[in-house]
C-alpha cells in the first residue's frame, strides 16, 4: 500500500488515550503525533486543553500543568477536576468533529463518543485483545469489550500492531474483514542515560506491571531455586508499583526478601538498567506488541521471553523462549543464560540488529499510508 508524497492530509486525533501519564498507548500516538506535526504534508488538530501525560509533555505536545497536589488532602479534589477537564475535552472534540475541517479522525482508544457525530473516516488502532482473551483478570462490568467492537464495526480501516493481534481480532470477531486491517508495528524510545541508584551486581530484570496476565508470580516461583543457589544474585523490578503484602510474604517465606528489589525508574534510566542486567525476564501470558522487548534488545540486554501471542514475532531469533505456564521450562531457560556467557553475547548482538528493524519513523509511514488510504475510500 503506497501513498502518494504529495497528498495533503488534515487529521483530527482524540485526547482519550493520554489520561494516564505513562503507557505504551500514549507513547504510540505521542510520536505519530510528534512526526505529523514535522511533516509539511500533514497538518493536525489535536484538541487536548489538559494532560499530565509524560510523553506529551516530553515532546512539548502538551498544555502546561495546571493542577499540582500539595498534599494527600488536595488528591480527591484533583480526580474531580480531572474528570471535569476531561468531558470539557471531549466536548470540545466532538466541536471539533462537528467542524468538519478535516480529512481522517484518529480516536487514540475505544472511547465511541465521536461516532454519532462523524461525517469523515476513522482509523482505529487495536492494541491487543487481552479482555476477550482473558476476561477473568477484568471487572465483570468492564465495558472495553463492547466498546472495542462497536468502534472496530465502525471503523473504516483498523491498525493491528501486530499479526498476533490482527490473527486474535478475525478469530473472535470472523465477521470484522480481513482486508479493513493493516498491521503497523511499533517501536521503542528508549535512550542512553544514567542511572541515579547504585544497581546490583548481578541481577535479573523484570520490567513494568506484575499483575494478572503478566505472571510474575509464576515467573518467581519458577527461579527460587537459582535465587536460592546464588545469594548474589538479585531479581530487580523495575517500575509496576510497590511489592503488595503477599508478595512481599512470599519473598519471606522463601528467605529471599534481600534478594528481591522494586525501584520506580524514570525513562532516561532505564536503557542503564537493561544494559547492566544479566537477562531481561517477560513471562506475560498475552502481549499485543511488547515494547519492553525492543526497549531490552535495543539496550544490548539478553531477552528471555514467554513463546506466546505477539513475542515471537517481536523477538525473532534473537530471544529465548519459554512456556509462560511451565515453571520448569522457565527455570531451565533462565538457568541456560545465565550460565552461558557465550550465548548472552551472541543474544546481545542479535537482539541489537533485531530491534533495528523497528523505528518510529517506519511505524510513522506505515500509519500514515493505512490513514490516506482511509481518506479515498
Amino acid at each position: 500500500m503506497k501513498v502518494n508524497k504529495s497528498v495533503k492530509l488534515k487529521l483530527l486525533f482524540d485526547p482519550q488515550g493520554f489520561k494516564l501519564p505513562y503507557g505504551g498507548v500514549a507513547r504510540y500516538f505521542t510520536e505519530m503525533i510528534y512526526h505529523a506535526d514535522v511533516d509539511e504534508n500533514i497538518d493536525i488538530i489535536f484538541p487536548v486543553l489538559y494532560s499530565e501525560n509524560y510523553h506529551l509533555i516530553e515532546k512539548k505536545l502538551s498544555p502546561k500543568n495546571l493542577l499540582v497536589i500539595i498534599n494527600e488532602k488536595q488528591f480527591q479534589l484533583k480526580y474531580y477536576l480531572l474528570k471535569i477537564i476531561y468531558k470539557v475535552q471531549e466536548l470540545y472534540t466532538i466541536y471539533k468533529i462537528k467542524q468538519n475541517n478535516f480529512d481522517v479522525f484518529i480516536p487514540t482508544y475505544y472511547g465511541p463518543f465521536f461516532i454519532k457525530h462523524l461525517k469523515k473516516p476513522f482509523v482505529l488502532t487495536v492494541y491487543d485483545m487481552i479482555h476477550e482473551k482473558f476476561p477473568a483478570y477484568f471487572p465483570v462490568n468492564d465495558i472495553t469489550v463492547g466498546q472495542k467492537l462497536l468502534t472496530m464495526h465502525a471503523a473504516s480501516k483498523i491498525i493491528a500492531i501486530s499479526e498476533s493481534t490482527k490473527n486474535d481480532i478475525l478469530e473472535l470477531y470472523p465477521d470484522i474483514p480481513s482486508q479493513k486491517i493493516e498491521i503497523v508495528y511499533l517501536a521503542s524510545s528508549i535512550e542512553k542515560g544514567t542511572v541515579s541508584i547504585k544497581l546490583p551486581k548481578k541481577y535479573l530484570l523484570f520490567v513494568g506491571n506484575r499483575g494478572y496476565y503478566k505472571n510474575f508470580p509464576r515467573f518467581f516461583n519458577a527461579i527460587i531455586p537459582i535465587l536460592k543457589k546464588d545469594e548474589n544474585l538479585v531479581l530487580f523490578c523495575a517500575g509496576g508499583g510497590a511489592f503488595t503484602h503477599e508478595e512481599i510474604q512470599t519473598f519471606e517465606e522463601n528467605g529471599l526478601k534481600s534478594q528481591v528489589i522494586q525501584y520506580k525508574f524514570k525513562d532516561s534510566e532505564l536503557y542503564e538498567i537493561y544494559k547492566n542486567a544479566i537477562a531481561f525476564i517477560f513471562p506475560s501470558e498475552y502481549e499485543g506488541f511488547g515494547i519492553p522487548v525492543l526497549e531490552a534488545m535495543s539496550s544490548e540486554c539478553p531477552a528471555i521471553l514467554s513463546n506466546v501471542s505477539s513475542l515471537p514475532e517481536i523477538g525473532g531469533d534473537a530471544a529465548i523462549y519459554f512456556d509462560p505456564y511451565d515453571e520448569m521450562d522457565i527455570k531451565n531457560k533462565v538457568e541456560s543464560v545465565i550460565m552461558d556467557e557465550e550465548l548472552r553475547k551472541n543474544m546481545k548482538e542479535k537482539g541489537l540488529q533485531q530491534s533495528r528493524l523497528f523505528t518510529w519513523e517506519k511505524t510513522f509511514k506505515q500509519f500514515i499510508e493505512v490513514v490516506a488510504s482511509a481518506k479515498i475510500q
